[in-house]
This record gives structure tokens, sequence and C-alpha cells, in this order.
């Protein structure tokens, strides 16, 4: 798989400097007036350059996600300076992992490319005893057979429902789930009614917009990778992106005390959400 990452434009800032890192081309720039470490750009297609709204972009190691704006931008402020994996994610697209470093006082600008994933055909599969694959990550296997207070979708269950956006599924499948609709953007968010209690203030879906709805929308972790909690100043990620035929297993789980112990912590107040797609 190609990692590529090309520069901004640079009509309006000094790029001294350009840091590369295998197949990863990125540009540290520096101003006067620069008071916090930072990092942005834009994900784009490797083919073509569109931007790609949706993309979840992960600082690995600072437990920090963003996702893309429909111009394709991400940007993460107040970064603490050092080296990062930075991992991008999107249905549909191969996905992409690179290390980068960034320096204090500095913006790294950096536009990301993402390939777009070759169809695969699937082997007919004879369910004969659990639906539950031995390859699949994060010991999903025993949490189904002990962790009675998860809602668990997989197998045939899945198979079932391609073609169907995961909030769909959600709302048909799991009990206690709240399908938030962000009428600005289209876009539909997971949300539950426990934990406000819990929460200092009730997040925004968007909070660069005053005007996005506010609720109790649950942690979301993707292959492992937690891409959203609420409390943590991030942009709560579009359900309709994920196309439920990409997709091995579902996990939910309506509060802290039902979420397990690895995948828990303040984040679960408002209930877990755990996706793993399918293995290539």
């Amino acid at each position: 798989m190609r990692l590529s990452a090309r520069l901004m434009r640079q009509s309006f800032l000094l790029l001294p400097a350009a840091i590369c890192f295998g197949n990863v081309v990125f540009a540290q720039s520096t101003s006067p007036d620069s008071l916090r470490t930072a990092m942005r750009g834009i994900v784009i297609t490797a083919i073509g350059d569109h931007p790609v709204e949706g993309a979840v972009v992960t600082l690995v190691e600072a437990s920090l996600s963003v996702t893309t704006d429909k111009a394709g931008a991400y940007q993460f402020a107040g970064v603490v300076p050092g080296t990062y994996t930075v991992r991008v994610r999107k249905m549909g697209y191969s996905p992409l992992d690179a290390r980068i470093t960034i320096s204090a006082n500095a913006t790294l600008e950096a536009d990301l490319e993402l390939e777009q994933a070759l169809a695969q055909p699937l082997p007919e599969v004879s369910v004969r005893a659990s639906p539950v694959r031995s390859d699949l990550t994060g010991g999903l296997a025993d949490r189904m057979r002990f962790n009675a207070n998860g809602i668990f979708l997989v197998g045939a269950q899945l198979d079932s429902a391609r073609g169907t956006p995961l909030y769909e599924l959600l709302l048909r499948r799991v009990r206690g789930v709240n399908i938030v609709s962000y009428v600005q953007t289209n876009q539909h968010l997971l949300a539950t009614g426990r934990g406000l209690t819990s929460l200092t203030q009730v997040p925004k879906a968007d909070p660069r917009d005053r005007k996005s709805p506010s609720a109790c929308y649950s942690q979301i972790w993707l292959d492992g990778v937690r891409i959203y909690a609420p409390g943590e100043n991030q942009v709560v990620p579009d359900l309709g992106a994920f196309d439920v035929g990409a997709l091995q297993a579902i996990e939910f789980y309506s509060g802290p005390s039902s979420t397990p112990a690895q995948f828990g912590g303040s984040g679960a107040a408002c209930g877990t959400l755990l996706i793993w797609t399918r293995t290539r």
C-alpha cells in the first residue's frame, strides 16, 4: 500500500523545511505568531485529488481523532510536540498509517492521500455453531460469551443488512440508542439518554458550530482505536458513512458499568460503540 502526503498550499505560509518519511512528505511551517503546536491538512484521493469527507484522522499516541469536513480538511490544535503515528480510516479506502514529528510552536501541514480499496468477493460461509470468526481482534468471542450486558451484531445479522447505513441497523436492533440528525450536514450521530448528570457540559456535535445539536453522544471505537469520546472537543462521527456490509462485528454497551474495562473510562458515560471491519 502506498503511503503518501503532499505539501499544502504555500501562498500564505513560509515553509522553511520539508520532512520526508518513506513515501510521506510533510511540510513544517513556523511563524512569529504561532502560539500553539498544531497539525492540519486535507485528505484527498490518490487519483484525481478529490477531497474525502468523513475520513477519521487519528494521532494514535495522543488519543486524538477528528473527522474531515466536506472539503476533506482536518486540524489538530494544541498538540504536545513529539513523534506520532497518524492514522486515516475511511470505508471504501485502503487504510493509511505514517509516522510524523510535530515541533514545538509550529504547524505541521500535511495532505494525506487515500487509495480506493479494491472490492474483493467474499466466499460463502455456512454457519453451524457460533457465528464469530476466530480471527476477530480485541477478544470479541470472550465478550460475547461472558458479557450479558453487551449487544452484539455479527455474521448473518450483518450479511443480511448489506447496503444499510449503520445508524439504521442500530435503530432496528439496539434498544436505547438515540440517532441525532445533524440537519446542516445531513449526518446521523449516535447518542443515549444515559450519563447526562456525569458530564459537566453536554457536547455539541461539532464544537466549531454553535448551532450543531447537543446530546449525550456515545464514544466510538474503530478496530480498537477510539475515534470519538464526549468531552474531548471532537466532531462526532457520522454513522451514515459506515456501510454495514464492510463490517465484521458491532458491539454496543449502554453505559460505563457494562462497557469492558479496556474500552471504558470517562468516555463511556453515554455508552460505547465498538466497530470491527472485515479482515482482508
